[in-house]
């Protein structure tokens, strides 16, 4: 498993090695730069598929552009408040990924992995400090596209 990248704290000052006071990092210092905000993405997509689809191949291929969001954020030093997928299906089945930079955590509904899709509805958030909101959209959508065209071939 990869480490998780964490941004260095910001001190307020450079002390030396004769410091003797205490240093009270806020969570804002610790996790990101002062004033820095976290850039959202956010997307629902409905889709339908030719064929259909098994739920275990949908689970794998969404784990995967998690995954692939998830190590682009981490090898950038950005922070990963956290990646959330959920898919309804059209078959009363659902799919839940989290990643908060490391693992992605899966849960599914009963039938899911056996379940023949034909549609689904996905919803995808990534909320991440550090990149631009335009970046962190192109990367998303990019890795997500990714993975739908495969399922849909």
């Amino acid at each position: 498993m990869k480490a998780v990248a964490r941004r260095k704290a910001v001190q307020p000052h450079v002390c030396g090695p004769g410091c003797h006071h205490d240093h009270h990092l806020t969570g804002e210092q610790l996790f990101h730069a002062p004033g820095e905000s976290p850039s959202v993405r956010s997307v629902t997509r409905d889709l339908s598929f030719a064929s259909p689809v098994a739920g275990a191949a949908v689970t794998a291929a969404l784990t995967r552009c998690v995954e692939a969001v998830r190590d682009w954020a981490v090898s950038g030093r950005f922070l990963v408040g956290h990646i959330k997928v959920f898919a309804e299906s059209s078959v009363q089945e659902n799919l839940w990924l989290a990643s908060t930079g490391r693992k992605v955590n899966t849960q599914v509904s009963g039938g899911w992995d056996g379940a023949a899709l034909t549609a689904l509805t996905l919803h995808v958030t990534a909320i991440i400090f550090g990149p631009d909101p335009e970046t962190l959209q192109e990367i998303v959508d990019r890795e997500l596209e990714r993975e739908l065209v495969q399922l849909q071939s």
